[in-house]
């Protein structure tokens, strides 16, 4: 909250909104903090990316931990995705997202 306030909010009422919405869904864990929002110590963070790398951002992070959740079993991942198995390997392909041996759980 500090860090909210502390912010001047140019983009006023709809930047805020945006701010609190990416963070939701960007944010990994249970409470969203300044970082989420893109502010640190009230200020905004400088390295701004694009909807398009967000978003390869945020794919990429709930591939990864859709795998794991699954214990790399690539059918739960994928229905866990919503997509199908073929979809899923085409993602994989596309982040360059490998495992190997060791880091699979037995």
């Amino acid at each position: 909250m500090q860090a909210m306030t502390a912010y001047d909010w140019p983009g006023n009422v709809r930047e805020m909104i945006n701010r609190i919405r990416r963070a939701v869904v960007m944010c990994e864990g249970r409470l969203v903090c300044p970082m989420d929002l893109g502010l640190v110590d009230g200020f905004v963070a400088k390295d701004v990316m694009s909807l398009a790398d967000a978003r390869n951002v945020a794919e990429r992070q709930a591939i990864e931990n859709a795998l794991q959740h699954c214990r790399f079993n690539m059918s739960k991942a994928a229905k866990t995705l919503g997509v199908s198995r073929v979809t899923l390997y085409r993602l994989l392909a596309k982040y360059e997202i490998g495992f190997d041996d060791s880091s699979m759980v037995s």
